[in-house]
């Protein structure tokens, strides 16, 4: 699987998820994206997934019909010591 991560995880994630395929939202040039057009973005460049700690971006945008899922990393916080439990959920 493939995934992309949102803007708003903290980078310092990546370290624990170098068994899988992701890239930053910002390695791919989708910086500036906002939440629809990111998750359009990568739907087309065919990624599995998007993983985000954003709590309101699946209420947000429109799923159906999408080929793409998202994942939330829900934690009361974006710390990474809450987010790391969660990688092998991936």
């Amino acid at each position: 699987m493939r995934f992309v991560l949102d803007h708003c995880v903290p980078r310092p994630l990546l370290r624990h998820l170098e068994n899988y395929d992701v890239q930053r939202a910002g390695q791919m040039g989708w910086a500036e994206l906002g939440n629809g057009k990111l998750l359009a973005a990568a739907e087309e460049a065919g990624y599995d997934a998007l993983i985000t700690v954003d709590k309101g971006f699946a209420t947000q945008q429109r799923m159906a019909g999408r080929r793409i899922s998202v994942l939330l990393l829900d934690t009361p916080d974006t710390e990474l010591k809450g987010l790391i439990p969660m990688v092998p959920m991936l």
